[in-house]
């Protein structure tokens, strides 16, 4: 067994026999890889491809064929991921330019996701200007820049643009990807803007992704502090209210309640402000200590799978976010892909009479590691979890104290004579109130449209003022 072949069945987990079935020449791994593309198997295909990267690696000719079919992505797949990081070293003789550029795209990825910044970027610089990676490669240099222990924020905010205005200007390069790495850039953008403070400017950003982007759903919720933290409390609402959109809903509903009641304090709407950081107890915070538990226990070994699950002792509710959260989520859906791609291998292989066994064993192995992500996944997420809802319970209790305080006040100028005024707003909060466990929005002169997401502006007026209860 060659040293390069023992290398991929150690990152792999691949079966010798399996291996050596496939093709005793590269040429055959090459054509397997074609036959499960045709018969619309990708994730097979691409880890057919990348053992030709890995173990072709001193073979030009079948390199180039391989990165020639090499599908171009800004999501990594981990189990090729850790394959492709082997590539670093590689020689590149023989391959043309733009195979030289695929192949320092596809390694700086692969060390990126595999927490190797510093590698990713000397891999990832390589890519030059008009390759249809270079776009995609400044976005990830951009990525790299602001990952630990690296942290450089100016030099990030430098990617992030070069990659807009490559994929601006582009014309070669595969839209999906280049549109892809585009928006990704924008919100990156946004994000390094609102972590030094300027709120303005990340609003800017946001307002660049195209209305139907798939990134709109994270930039309204960033949107909705960055508003909030500017004092434009009707767009902080707003944008609260374009990320609670039934179709696609950000992920933290959580924190969402508290930016909500905090615009609405801030507007004295003190009845709906309450309900939003009851709400957020009432949903979330009042399972904290089962959180806190389940993150303990995962600490401690326990298999975090288990908590997707009603055998793993947590509310539905938190089941709910920990399979929403993008990491879980993302997992999941990779898990699923996979699970179906298995399926359809299975269906040919009886329909045609043939034996793809190990096809199939490939694809086994595949999805023991895609197991594996999503027990990793939600072991972080739930961990992550802990500490942001002790953050938000925190948080709620200041704004709490805020309220109460707020409450206190305009009952003295209630007290103090405005009793006609008082008994009217009593009966706007009784009504208020009355609306039950269920009311989830306030009154916004909007409702959601998937071209406006982002758009609004809540209609609610400020109450400061008025004398109240």
């Amino acid at each position: 067994m060659t040293a390069v072949l023992a290398l991929v069945i150690g990152l792999l987990g691949a079966d010798p026999a399996a291996l050596a079935a496939w093709g005793r020449t590269p040429g055959d791994r090459v054509a397997l890889a074609d036959a499960l593309a045709r018969a619309a198997l990708p994730r097979l295909s691409t880890a057919v491809l990348t053992e030709v990267l890995v173990i072709e690696r001193a073979q030009p000719a079948q390199v180039s064929r391989a990165l020639d079919r090499y599908p171009l992505s800004l999501r990594g797949e981990p189990p090729i991921d850790r394959v492709l990081a082997a590539l670093a070293e590689a020689p590149t003789a023989g391959l043309n330019e733009s195979r030289i550029a695929l192949r320092g795209f596809l390694v700086g990825q692969a060390l990126l996701v595999t927490g190797e910044p510093t590698a990713a970027l000397r891999q990832l610089g390589r890519v030059p200007p008009g390759s249809p990676a270079y776009a995609p490669a400044r976005y990830l240099m951009g990525v790299a820049r602001i990952t630990p222990p690296l942290s450089d924020l100016k030099a990030a905010a430098t990617h992030f643009r070069e990659a807009i205005i490559e994929a601006e200007s582009s014309a070669q390069a595969p839209r999906r990807v280049v549109g892809q790495a585009r928006r990704l850039a924008l919100l990156g953008l946004a994000r390094l803007s609102f972590e030094v403070g300027n709120n303005e400017v990340a609003l800017y950003y946001d307002r660049q992704l195209p209305r139907r982007a798939p990134e709109r759903v994270e930039a309204n919720f960033e949107a909705a502090w960055a508003h909030l933290l500017r004092g434009d409390l009707p767009r902080a609402l707003g944008a609260v209210h374009g990320a609670r959109s039934p179709d696609e809903p950000h992920p933290d509903q959580a924190e969402l309640h508290l930016v909500a009641g905090a615009a609405l304090m801030g507007l004295c709407q003190y009845e709906r402000g309450r309900w939003e950081l009851d709400a957020l107890q009432s949903r979330y915070l009042a399972h904290l200590e089962a959180v806190e538990q389940a993150a303990l226990a995962v600490s401690e070994g326990a298999n975090p799978r288990k908590l997707l699950g009603a055998a793993g002792g947590l509310p539905e509710a938190v089941r709910d976010a920990l399979r929403a959260d993008p990491r879980v989520a993302s997992a999941l859906a990779d898990e699923a892909a996979l699970t179906d791609e298995l399926s359809r291998v299975e269906a040919i292989a009886t329909d045609r009479g043939v034996d793809l066994s190990l096809v199939t064993a490939r694809g086994v192995t595949l999805l023991a590691r895609e197991g594996a992500r999503v027990t990793a996944a939600v072991g972080h997420t739930v961990t992550d979890m802990a500490t942001n809802w002790r953050r938000l319970s925190d948080a709620r209790d200041e704004l709490l104290v805020d309220l109460l305080e707020a409450e206190g006040s305009a009952l003295e100028t209630a007290i103090e004579g405005r009793r006609e005024g008082a008994a009217e707003a009593a009966g706007d909060a009784q009504q208020a109130i009355a609306l039950g466990e269920d009311w989830q929005r306030w009154e916004v002169d909007a409702t959601w449209w998937p071209d406006e997401l982002g758009d609004y502006r809540s209609t609610l007026p400020a109450r400061c003022g008025e004398a109240r209860p």
